[in-house]
Order: C-alpha cells, then structure tokens, then sequence
C-alpha cells in the first residue's frame, strides 16, 4: 500500500479501496539516487511517476546552459509529457535532486486503467489540468511578478525546497542568477 499515492488520487476522484488496489498493483517502485536521471533528452520517457520520498527537477538544456522547468517535491507526479503522451524523444531532462523512491507506471498500464475504469480517466484528466494549471501559473508569474514576488511566493508554496534543493535549481527555476537569489534572500533574513 502506498497511502501517499492513494491520498493524492483521492484529492481528484473517490475510489473504492478496490479499485485503489488495483491503481496500486499497475505501478513498479524505482529508487534514483541524487544526480540519477530518470528520463534523458532524446529518450523516450515511457513512464510516468509518483514521487514517494526525494525530489526531481525537470529541465532543459539552451545557450546559456541548464534552465530548470519544475520541481517536483514528494506526493506528486513527475512526467515528461511531451515524451510521455507522444512516445517520442524528450525534449528534458529528469533527474533526481535526492536520492528519490517512485512509483512508475508504463504508457500501456496507463491507458489499461483507462479502460477498465472511467474514473481513471477522470484522474487521468485531471492530474494533467493540475499540471497545465501550475506550468500557467509558472509563466503568469514570469510576466506579471519581480524576482522577489516569484522567491516570495516560492517561500509560501514550497519553503522545503530550501533545504532540500541547491539554490542553483531554485535561481533558474525563479529565473534569476544564483547571486540573484542570494541577494533576495538576505534582504528577506
């Protein structure tokens, strides 16, 4: 039993604890140590996964090196989903910022849930607006607030970042230079 990925699920849709099992009984467990990577720029990313313990950053590569898309922190889906729902190469990268435990679900196994359960679809459905609903929130946030509103509401949403992410991957999240970031945060001690 993984009451984490039950409690997540249930946020969504009520599901029996049948039905949960059989949810359960599709995924496989993956440990990640820290630097790992679980999906590589032009590999296929053939699962997706839920985040049992550690946290993960997606990210892309561009001129000026690495830019960080997301953080993804434990009791939550991480998925390359461009990949993922495609079957074609990544566009990012995903690698453990921790040693992380998953839950990996194969492509076919998600789309068997789907079939066997309407409900899962609903699931399905809505985890990917939660993720669509943060990544608007994310560019919103880009157009519409300073550095110090971005790191402010960082410090709101997810304040444990700070002691388990390197602030390198928090800067380019926030999108600001990591003396940036030191900055702000000295001003905010």
């Amino acid at each position: 039993m993984y009451p984490s990925l039950r409690k997540f699920i249930s946020n969504f849709v009520s599901l029996t604890n049948t039905e949960l099992d059989e949810i359960e009984k599709h995924f496989e467990p993956l440990q990640l140590k820290h630097g790992e990577y679980w999906v590589k720029e032009g590999k296929i990313g053939r699962h997706l996964g839920f985040i049992l313990s550690g946290y993960m950053r997606k990210y892309i590569l561009t001129d000026v090196g690495e830019e960080t898309i997301h953080i993804s922190p434990p009791g939550e889906f991480i998925i390359p989903f461009y990949s993922f729902f495609s079957q074609k190469p990544s566009p990012e990268n995903l690698q453990a910022i921790t040693d992380c435990e998953l839950l990996i679900l194969p492509y076919p196994a998600l789309e068997n849930l789907y079939s066997q359960n309407p409900k899962m679809e609903r699931v399905g459905r809505l985890v990917v607006q939660y993720h669509l609903l943060l990544k608007e929130g994310r560019v919103i946030s880009f157009v519409q607030q300073s550095a110090e509103e971005r790191f402010d509401e960082l410090m709101k949403s997810h304040s444990d970042y700070f002691q388990h992410v390197p602030l390198q991957h928090i800067a380019s999240y926030l999108g600001m230079t990591p003396e940036t970031l030191s900055r702000i945060r000295s001003r905010k001690k």
